[in-house]
């Protein structure tokens, strides 16, 4: 019997059978989420190195170039990507559609680990991050005011992000731009030659001499004081009377190769 002729013959029970279709049709319609980022897994892994004070062309050569080789070996990559910046290294990685992200991102964090050796000693470990929209931010505040602009950048990293990031319902909260303070060392490249002294003997000085290190501790009857000896840089002048070397007994500080001024970093976009 044709669907036509049972139509026509029980019209009541077609009738009905449509109005609950179309009663369920329009239940549904009402209770469809709506997500402006579904749940989409992006076949994208990127891996982010951070290598502070090389230029572009050292970053490339040491840090992405040996990064590109070793992940196109990984199964399933479909394109190979990267972008070598200042003190920084980003390579992109695409997979095939239907990839497992989560098998595919420990397989590039395993043929990272074949290539720690001869990565530089100043570099930070690799990041291996996977894309996914739902990491995007999606409120962005300003925040300005009538102070120090150092001063307006620690309060916003010290303060607000903190407060925000104990909103119910906020994974993190990131802060970009501003400017944040930097003891800067500018060093005389003549006067560098004269003594014979090397910017990495100076960078070694520095951080030796600027340490808070522990003392062990002292028992007084039935109570222990832990000490420490203080040796963090407080001003600029303890920074400019640090003593470098010695030619022929006589000191040789930082202030007379360089020249040490409370400056700002960089202005840069922070990687999130």
């Amino acid at each position: 019997m044709s669907l036509s002729r049972t139509s026509i013959q029980k019209p009541i029970s077609t009738f009905m059978i449509f109005l609950a279709v179309l009663v369920l049709g329009a239940v549904s319609l009402t209770r469809i989420a709506v997500d402006l980022l579904p749940d989409i897994t992006f076949p994208i892994v990127a891996v982010y190195t951070d290598y502070k004070g090389a230029g572009p062309a050292e970053v490339e050569r040491m840090i992405t170039e040996p990064i590109e080789k070793t992940v196109g070996t990984v199964n399933n990559v479909k394109e190979v990507g990267s972008y070598s910046n200042e003190g920084t290294s980003l390579v992109i990685i695409e997979f095939n559609w239907g990839t497992n992200m989560d098998l595919a991102a420990n397989d590039v964090r395993e043929s990272l680990s074949f290539i720690s050796d001869i990565m530089p000693e100043d570099a930070n470990e690799p990041m291996v991050i996977k894309f996914d929209p739902s990491m995007m931010p999606i409120m962005m505040l300003r925040v300005s005011g009538d102070i120090d602009p150092a001063r307006l950048k620690q309060i916003t990293d010290d303060d607000i992000i903190y407060k925000i990031e104990q909103v119910e319902g906020v994974a993190a909260a990131y802060s970009e731009g501003g400017v944040e303070r930097e003891i800067q060392v500018e060093l005389d490249r003549a006067k560098l030659q004269a003594t014979g002294i090397s910017p990495d003997q100076i960078k070694g000085v520095l951080a030796m001499e600027n340490l808070n290190l522990p003392g062990g501790y002292v028992k007084r009857g039935n109570k222990e004081f832990i000490l420490r000896t203080v040796g963090e840089f407080r001003d600029i002048a303890q920074i400019e009377n640090v003593i470098l070397t010695s030619r022929g007994g006589v000191p040789v500080y930082l202030k007379d190769v360089a020249r040490v001024k409370d400056g700002f970093k960089k202005k840069g976009v922070k990687y999130g």
